[in-house]
């Protein structure tokens, strides 16, 4: 009886699993879960931003606003400079203001007036109706340093690195007057009805302040950052989002005003620190210094996911950071101004994981050639006879790569993001030919290349990528032994080491159509990825194909240039006999297929050391994006309660079973024995 009870019940336990694992698979496909490769964040060295404009003050430029179309820049040796954008990619100087020489390190706009934190100067009220006439309204200095500038209604905050917050009256533009301080060193202010948010500086973190009453500030709560530096802050619905410099960003919970508490971190920082938070609906923009600029996308604070980031080859450092429209406008302190814009348009925000969901790999490989190339190298004494015929390339495995949302169904609106990547790159040459060394000793024979034991085909130069603008590469190979032969009872090595310049630039492009909206998309570097925004027409099922149109490479006078060739020329493989360097103007190079080298070689190419030139469009292939549909709907709240019910009582009513029939047994009664009288009594 034990025994099938134990049984009855391993039987009713596998049901269980079973049904629990099972109605799980269900949810969890209603959901929309992918079994791919989450991929949560964009590559390190991703942009999804390009620089399409730039001014360089000659300053130190460390805050930016916009007003129609120009920009004011805060800068710290200028004072307030005013550029026309109307055309970004050329901006262009209007006009300039500074009081007594001081600098200016904010700048704030409403209607015609321009509101400056002018450091030991004080706020400064300026009329900028005509920014090419610049007239003062107003000020106030009261020894201090003016930092930061925020005005609410008829009131500004002005942050003074010195006296605090100072809060003033501004009813009479012509006479500011100060009504009320808080107290401090801070650095930034963020203000919400009758409350402040400040980043109160060194090991201070953030601090809540009740403004209800402007004569008199009263902290009611804060959040320390002990050993960090906070110096800036911004808020969106219950949270408060806190730069602190090296540490990147602290996200505060601060529904209950008199209780915040820090939820989540986040930093994506290699060398730079965040000096700047900026937000505008789901995203914010970061200034991280010598890191540039990064947008992160805020639609899930346990979950801050990188969508661009942009560092101007290692230059400038960015310290204020907006955006209007599709443009976005950095302070980057002696670079000046710098404008940047999405590769194709601002993303949707981001709220699923997203999940791979193609990869695929074209091998680009083109060569120049074949050619013949006859030279004698060295002198009289001691040379070597070269008979050669080349053929010369480039091969570079593109591998692309799609992620998208775990769910995705027809009619949504997603994001795409696009990868690429080109590693292994290498120039590659195949040849063949005789070799005749002439040493003191006398003449060798005639070696063919192949009884020397070199390859038909060697790598000439081997780097990670060569996608990317402007590169510039030095890469030699290793050296290789022509020869190793005994003549006269002596062993004589000749070693050959080539030296290799790379130049130009290589950029992949391609175009993608939604049915709605045309992208034209450029990847200027390796790894990087470009979010493309996409729309689903509502009538198709099951996928939607997406073509990528016009994939091909634009290369721009991408050359392999051989620098210099050293000829080591060894006795028993030891004693240096003979060193000899030698450029491509040794050689007596002839194309016996071309009428020219001309045809081949930049036709402007001082020096004849160029072995591979390429420049124009080279497609890649074609490539179709499959997006399949996850399929289902999100489940209302009343559903997943339902379900979990259900999960509850699939579970307990095995249970409920053997525990009555348990209870049934132990309380039937017990039959009396019987007395059996056998035939003997």
């Amino acid at each position: 009886m034990r025994l099938r009870k134990t049984s009855y019940f391993t039987l009713l336990s596998l049901i269980m699993i079973i049904s629990v694992f099972s109605q799980t698979f269900l949810v969890a496909n209603i959901q929309g879960v992918s079994n791919g490769e989450i991929t949560n964040q964009l590559t390190t060295n991703n942009n999804n931003i390009k620089k399409v404009g730039q001014y360089d003050t000659g300053g130190e430029v460390v805050g930016v606003a916009f007003y129609n179309n120009y920009v004011f820049l805060a800068d710290q040796v200028k004072g307030l400079v005013i550029l026309d954008i109307t055309n970004p990619s050329n901006p262009t100087y209007v006009n300039e203001y500074q009081a007594d020489g001081e600098s200016v390190y904010d700048v704030k706009i409403i209607a015609d007036m321009a509101f400056i934190a002018h450091g030991r100067a004080g706020l400064k009220i300026l009329d900028i109706t005509n920014p090419l006439s610049i007239i003062e309204l107003g000020s106030l200095s009261d020894s201090g340093i003016a930092w930061k500038v925020l005005i609410v209604s008829d009131l500004v905050y002005l942050v003074d690195r010195i006296n605090g917050i100072e809060i003033i009256d501004i009813t009479d533009i012509g006479n500011p007057q100060k009504i009320g301080t808080y107290d401090g060193q801070p650095f930034d202010i963020y203000v919400r009805e009758d409350i402040a948010f400040v980043a109160a500086g060194a090991n201070k973190g953030l601090e809540i302040v009740d403004i209800s009453d402007p004569t008199s500030p009263r902290k009611i709560s804060e959040v320390k950052a002990e050993f960090e530096d906070t110096v800036s802050v911004a808020v969106r619905n219950d949270l408060a989002y806190i730069a602190n410099k090296e540490n990147g960003i602290k996200v505060v919970n601060i529904k209950g005003l008199r209780r915040p508490k820090i939820v989540a971190n986040y930093s994506n920082l290699e060398n730079g620190k965040t000096w700047n938070i900026w937000i505008n609906d789901s995203f914010a923009y970061l200034a991280n210094e010598i890191d540039g600029i990064e947008i992160v996308d805020i639609t899930n604070f346990d979950n801050i996911k990188s969508v661009g980031k942009f560092q101007d080859e290692g230059e400038g450092k960015a310290f204020n950071v907006i955006a209007k429209d599709d443009l976005i406008f950095s302070a980057e302190f002696d670079e000046g101004l710098k404008i940047y814009s999405w590769k194709t348009t601002a993303p949707l925000p981001m709220e699923y994981d997203y999940v791979r969901i193609d990869s695929r790999s074209f091998n680009f490989n083109h060569s120049v050639g074949p050619f013949g190339a006859d030279a004698y190298l060295g002198d009289e004494t001691l040379a070597i006879n070269m008979s050669l015929f080349l053929d010369i390339g480039l091969m570079s495995p593109i591998t692309v790569t799609v992620d998208a949302p775990t769910k995705v169904n027809a009619g949504d609106n997603v994001n795409l993001k696009l990868g690429i990547s080109g590693e292994n790159s290498r120039f590659w040459g195949r040849f063949e030919g005789t070799v005749k060394l002439i040493t003191p000793l006398g003449e060798t024979e005639i070696f063919t290349l192949t009884e020397l034991g070199i390859p038909e085909q060697v790598d000439f130069a081997a780097f990670k990528t060569f996608i990317g603008e402007n590169l510039t590469e030095i890469t030699n190979l290793n050296p290789v032994r022509l020869f190793n032969i005994t003549f006269l009872n002596y062993t004589v090595s000749v070693l050959l080491t080539p030296f290799f310049n790379v130049t130009g630039t290589a950029t992949i492009n391609a175009g993608i159509f939604d049915n709605i909206t045309h992208y034209d998309l450029d990847w200027t570097t390796d790894g990087e990825e470009i979010i493309i925004p996409i729309q689903i027409p509502e009538e198709v099922e099951d996928f939607y194909a997406i073509p990528l149109d016009e994939f091909q490479f634009e290369v721009d006078e991408l050359k392999l240039d051989l620098d210099n060739i050293r000829l080591d020329v060894l006795l028993y493989d030891l004693i240096p006999l003979y060193s000899l360097e030698l450029n491509m103007s040794s050689f007596n190079i002839s194309s016996p297929t071309m009428e020219s080298r001309k045809s081949w070689l930049y036709p402007n190419q001082p020096n004849n050391n160029t072995l591979l030139f390429l420049d124009g469009i080279y497609p890649l292939g074609n490539f179709i994006i499959m997006v399949y549909f996850t399929g289902g709907v999100n489940l209302p709240p009343w559903s997943i309660i339902l379900l979990t019910l259900g999960l509850i009582i699939a579970m307990a009513l095995p249970w409920i079973l053997i525990f009555t029939s348990s209870r049934q047994r132990r309380t039937e009664p017990v039959p009396e024995p019987t007395e059996v009288i056998t035939e003997e009594e």
